[in-house]
């Protein structure tokens, strides 16, 4: 595979990021790009890592919006949030290839602090349903350039789901939704910029097992572990790797 690195200390920190990003993901449903992009991007660019993690995060947020009885109610209550995640995945995909690599470290770095210390403080603020409708679209657009330069788009939405306090299962449905929409035009557009090739396509669809594995590892340990404990040890590793990426950038 012509561009990725296939040495022995490659294949062994990517098959143990992926493992554990699955275990989160199965954990606390989220953080699966969060945490194999900037892991990866140490080793290949930030645009690769984008496309490797291509069908491992597909099939997962798929899984997690279509197999919810929530899809239906979900997809009409946040369409407009939709439609502005596709727009903003435009622009902020064209950011992508042609931005300094070293802007798109602090951003990513930038973006993962920001969303492990949100989670930390917890906020408590409530949104009000009538705000919901003229917040949705800037909220989708801002994720969807966020999504477009790093693809994780969790920050604007998880925020914003669950400042409107949304229950567990609908929350669920609706990140999922919109991870999987946000992700198909970004991957296209990753396609049409000569980003994402055969070599990519076969790293990704490698990188699809170590995933899924981690993802039954954690909806076990869901059952055992503390997720408090769980998420807090998550949430402190995401923000060394943020400041890791921001130092990798000024320097």
């Amino acid at each position: 595979m012509a561009g990725l690195p296939l040495d022995a200390v490659f294949l062994s920190v990517s098959m143990t990021v992926l493992i554990l990003a699955g275990t989160v993901k199965g954990v606390i449903g989220i953080g699966l790009p969060l945490i194999t992009i900037p892991a990866l991007s140490f080793f290949v660019g930030v645009p690769q890592a984008i496309a490797i993690m291509s069908l491992p995060i597909l099939i997962t947020n798929g899984y997690q919006a279509f197999a919810s009885r929530e899809l239906p109610d979900v997809a009409r209550r946040f369409w407009p949030l939709l439609l502005t995640l596709i727009a903003g995945v435009v622009l902020g995909t064209s950011l992508l290839v042609t931005l300094d690599e070293q802007i798109l470290y602090a951003v990513l770095g930038s973006a993962v602090i920001a969303f492990g210390l949100l989670n930390l403080l917890n906020p408590s603020f409530h949104l009000p349903a009538r705000s919901e409708l003229w917040l949705s679209p800037p909220i989708g657009f801002g994720a969807g350039v966020l999504g477009g330069l790093s693809n994780f788009f969790g920050p604007p939405i998880v925020v914003f789901l669950v400042a409107l306090r949304l229950p567990r299962e609908a929350f669920v449905a609706a990140v999922g939704l919109a991870f999987f929409v946000g992700a198909l035009p970004l991957y296209g557009l990753l396609i049409v910029y000569g980003v994402y090739g055969w070599a990519e396509a076969l790293a990704s669809l490698a990188a699809v097992p170590p995933v899924l594995l981690g993802v039954k590892l954690g909806e076990r340990l869901r059952r055992r572990v503390p997720q408090d404990l769980f998420r807090l040890l998550v949430l402190g590793l995401l923000i060394v790797i943020g400041l890791s990426l921001l130092r990798r950038a000024w320097f």
